[in-house]
């Protein structure tokens, strides 16, 4: 037998296969360990030294933040790419965002895992009569219950968590006790080999494990009956499986197999029934695992939320990380993209570039083409000549179009791809951001960005305009919403002929595929007049940065726009923002963003579009005072007044009741209804209303703590609103019968003040019995 590094040899033993361990307490010594038991501590500690490797060689760059987790059932998925996008999806981010997603604890998994098992097994029909085989029914929710399943998007962060994990096993800081640790990375097994259980366990060994027939059916049989072993499976979706059966034939401990077999053996706890399974995978597999073979309780790798961002960037790039948090606040649409690790080193790598500063709307697809052009420069790509990366753009979208992510290596020569010229996108930057992973097994993009991107650049440089006009079906699909939105981005002028460069047998520049995009799709999907399809269409034309369709869309947008508590995620804001500050002659009648946490910030740069806007409803949005100055510099600098400004529900205070008294020369109807104004405020929106030519023809301050000494102030200007509204604002009659006292003075009975709302009519203009 050959014992790995660091193991003591059997022959050293004085031929009784015995070890004596160092004594543990002065004057006394352990007993001697028997050969098998010394086998057994060396794989121990062979396999305890590989974790400690990798967990070294792992970047710390890589594992200082916090993954959020998330447990999914994802039953209704059914194809490899709608599933990939899973966590790419409006409300997944919007949770994330939040703070919300997490809901799983890395120490309580196998727990959950007992309990879905044993729920589900309740809720199944099973064939053979539970009630005379209790047992039976426990022993298989036992079994069941020992599988985790950890998915996620590429990039996501899955191998990321695990080595996480695998640190913190080490220091007996997760899952413990555990006693054997196996980590398996699919995408170093050959799976067409056929091995020994102990072979495809100890596969990934640093130093090489061997020890006879003998010794390793002994080994298998300590493993057997220990219920500390953890089995760590990383990568499943690398192994290229089509298919995995639903009853796989049952395989002994001691068998040669495939590796596919104790894959699913381990899965339905035919082998090693008592150990912990752990299984990494893309949530693009899950439709092909069939129930009884499907872990029980799956954990989904959502990536990094704010806080976790910070960690990761401030760990990558140190004090460099505040500028680039600069420019990406001032480029919200990249955010989209940021929750997955991959993208957020993507976009930060391209941000090191000083030019980057100067540009105003940074978008993906240029982030995109200068990564790709940048690794089509580097030597690695040049020495390959019989690379045509045309053929991986025909790949990218035929396999979008399948919705698949994966291509077995083996059938890459039906795509007229070899595995030796994709080598090339490995490690050809110094930041390990490679484009495509080429494994044993398969072959697949590292970001799902990347495979939308390569499929878009198919159909804009390759396509001719005939075929590219008969695939529209499919670009306003929202399974292709990535794909379509990269189309957008190579409408940029400026982008396209960098990336033409590089096809010199492509047709030249036509402008006809940018004409299909906005007449065919951009323009007819405005037309839905749905939340959802306003939001794609905005996304769309800021990717583009492209002012001919900047134009064009905003002229056909409807007069009325509705996004009342859509939970508006920073980056949509910026690109309806994008869209609207656009000069035209057709103003939106009213844009409503109530019920949205869009802070300052929001109000910030919403102050750039308002020309466009006669009436704006910002009611709850999370504004303060901040937000409310520069809403005011805003609506100041409007050549004709805003009909209508609605910023209830905002503790704006006084001070941003000043702010918002300076612009009323450019409002005709306020709502400050509930803002935290009282009797400073007060006295500062009167002083401006005394100086306008006309009146304001309704001013809202309702639920605010105005006191008497409000109401005799506002009776000084009452002459000058038409309609006045102070329900609820701690008015006794002698507040009141100084208000009405000033009306009958000027004999005003055409103005009217109302003094009583219900809650429910905080906003409305509703008058009652209590009206003067």
């Amino acid at each position: 037998m050959q014992q790995p590094e660091g193991g003591k040899s059997d022959e050293a033993n004085d031929g009784d296969h015995k070890t004596t361990l160092p004594s543990t307490c002065a004057g006394q010594t352990q007993q001697p360990l028997t050969h098998l038991e010394t086998l057994g501590a060396n794989l121990k500690a062979s396999l305890r030294r590989n974790i400690e490797v990798i967990a070294a060689v792992t970047s710390q760059k890589e594992i200082v933040c916090p993954l959020t987790l998330t447990q999914e059932s994802l039953e209704q998925i059914d194809n490899e790419l709608d599933a990939e996008r899973l966590s790419l999806q409006r409300e997944e981010i919007v949770k994330l965002r939040n703070g919300s997603g997490g809901n799983v604890e890395a120490n309580h998994v196998f727990s959950h895992a007992l309990m879905r098992a044993i729920e589900r097994d309740e809720q199944q029909d099973l064939q053979q009569d539970q009630a005379d085989l209790p047992h039976q029914k426990t022993n298989v929710s036992e079994k069941r219950g020992k599988v985790v399943g950890i998915i996620g998007s590429a990039g996501a962060g899955k191998t990321t968590l695990i080595h996480q994990w695998m640190k913190r096993i080490n220091n007996n800081e997760l899952f413990n006790p555990t006693s054997y640790v196996f980590f398996i990375p699919i995408d170093e097994i050959k799976m067409q080999d056929k091995i020994t259980l102990l072979q495809f366990l100890t596969s990934h060994l640093l130093s090489e494990w061997t020890c006879s027939p003998e010794e390793e059916k002994q080994l298998i049989e300590i493993l057997l009956k220990d219920d500390d072993v953890l089995i760590i499976i990383d990568g499943l979706d690398d192994a290229g499986y089509k298919s995995f059966s639903s009853s796989p034939s049952p395989i002994s401990i001691f068998d040669t197999a495939n590796p596919k077999a104790f894959v699913e053996n381990l899965l339905s706890g035919n082998l090693l029934p008592l150990a912990r399974k752990m299984i990494t995978f893309r949530p693009g597999l899950l439709h092909k695992i069939p129930d009884s073979l499907r872990p029980p309780f799956l954990v989904q790798v959502q990536g990094l939320n704010k806080s976790s961002q910070e960690s990761l960037g401030r760990k990558l790039y140190k004090k460099r990380y505040g500028g680039y948090k600069e420019i990406l606040s001032q480029n919200p649409n990249l955010l989209s993209y940021c929750h997955i690790p991959y993208n957020f080193k993507l976009v930060l790598k391209y941000l090191k570039f000083p030019q980057t500063k100067q540009q105003c709307n940074i978008t993906m697809t240029q982030i995109l083409t200068s990564t790709l052009l940048y690794m089509l420069n580097s030597a690695n790509y040049a020495s390959q000549k019989d690379f045509k990366l045309s053929d991986v753009l025909n790949w990218a979208w035929r396999s979008v179009k399948e919705r698949k992510s994966f291509i077995k290596t083996k059938d890459l020569h039906k795509m007229k791809l070899h595995a030796s010229t994709l080598q090339k996108f490995l490690n050809s930057n110094k930041d390990n951001l490679e484009i495509l992973c080429v494994g044993e097994n398969t072959c697949h993009f590292s970001s799902i960005v990347w495979q939308e991107f390569f499929a878009s650049l198919y159909l804009m440089i390759i396509l001719s305009v005939r075929d590219f006009k008969s695939q529209m079906q499919f670009f306003s699909s929202e399974n292709l919403s990535g794909v379509t939105c990269f189309l957008f981005g190579l409408c940029h002028e400026a982008t396209l002929s960098k990336l033409l460069s590089v096809f010199p047998k492509a047709p030249a520049k036509d402008p006809s595929k940018k004409i299909i995009l906005l007449e065919g799709l951009a323009l007819s999907v405005i037309k839905e007049r749905s939340n959802s399809s306003l939001l794609r269409v905005c996304k769309w034309i800021c990717e583009s940065n492209t002012p001919s369709l900047q134009n064009s869309v905003r002229n056909s947008l409807p007069s009325k726009i509705n996004l009342s508590k859509v939970q508006l995620l920073p980056w949509e804001l910026h690109n309806l923002v994008y869209l609207l500050q656009t000069e035209t002659t057709q103003q939106l009648q009213v844009l409503d963003l109530s019920g949205n946490d869009i802070g300052d910030k929001g109000s910030t740069l919403l102050s750039h579009c308002l020309p466009g806007v006669q009436e704006l409803k910002l009611n709850r949005c999370g504004i303060g005072r901040n937000g409310a100055r520069d809403m005011s510099g805003g609506i100041s600098a409007l050549k004709s007044p805003m009909k209508k400004l609605s910023i209830s529900g905002n503790t704006i205070g006084d001070i941003g009741t000043s702010f918002i008294a300076e612009c009323l020369h450019c409002i005709e109807d306020l709502e400050l209804v509930d803002c935290g104004v009282e009797v400073n405020g007060t006295q500062e929106l009167t002083a401006k209303i005394l100086e306008l030519p006309v009146p304001l023809k309704r001013l809202d301050l309702s639920w605010n703590h105005l006191t008497d000494t409000g109401a005799t102030v506002l009776a000084s200007c009452v002459h000058k609103i038409r309609k006045l509204e102070v329900a609820s604002c701690g008015f006794t009659s002698v507040g009141r019968n100084v208000i009405k006292r000033r009306l009958r003075s000027l004999n005003l009975q055409i103005f009217r003040v109302v003094f009583e709302k219900s809650a429910s009519e905080l906003t409305s203009s509703e008058e009652d019995d209590s009206d003067i």
